[in-house]
């Protein structure tokens, strides 16, 4: 017989031995514990994560518990950012103008022209041209998507 690998694990079927209900008090401290990490907050009270998200759900007070705690997580992570860009970080600091010095002009653009701003078909050949053109005309046409060429003849973006 020849060994096979085993089936994938679906964590969201985990079935937990019928225990007494968990509390709100339960699920609002273990929130907590796990900085709103789910899947250990679903471990750490032995319950499936349906049963704790319905449970989260229903409840305003768990709801608004798990986003509080996630914001912490999330200042805490930018926090950490900021202390590399003042230690003078050069990732750091390129993420954070990516991503906070938009309206300052760090962004990261794609290219429509060709070099010096000129047209981008200046330089190639006519055929290329406009072989280029009958295929971003088929990518931006409405409807479905276009076929990909299957490399033998097949229909694809390439002009028939």
């Amino acid at each position: 017989m020849e060994p096979t690998a085993p089936e994938p694990y679906d964590f969201r079927l985990v079935n937990y031995p019928n225990k007494e209900p968990v509390t709100k008090d339960e699920i609002h401290e273990a929130i907590i514990i796990c900085n709103g990490n789910i899947a250990a907050v679903c471990r750490l009270l032995e319950r499936n994560r349906e049963s704790i998200m319905s449970r989260i759900n229903a409840d305003v007070t768990l709801r608004m518990v798990l986003s509080d705690i996630r914001d912490a997580v999330m200042d805490h992570a930018e926090n950490n950012i900021f202390s590399l860009v003042y230690q003078g970080d050069f990732n750091a600091s390129k993420f954070v103008l990516q991503t906070l010095g938009k309206d300052r002009g760090y962004i990261t653009r794609v290219e429509n022209t060709g070099k010096d701003g000129k047209n981008i078909h200046e330089g190639m050949t006519t055929e290329l041209a406009k072989l280029l053109d009958g295929i971003a005309a088929r990518i931006d046409a409405p409807g479905p998507s276009p076929e990909v060429s299957d490399g033998v003849g097949g229909r694809g973006l390439l002009p028939s």
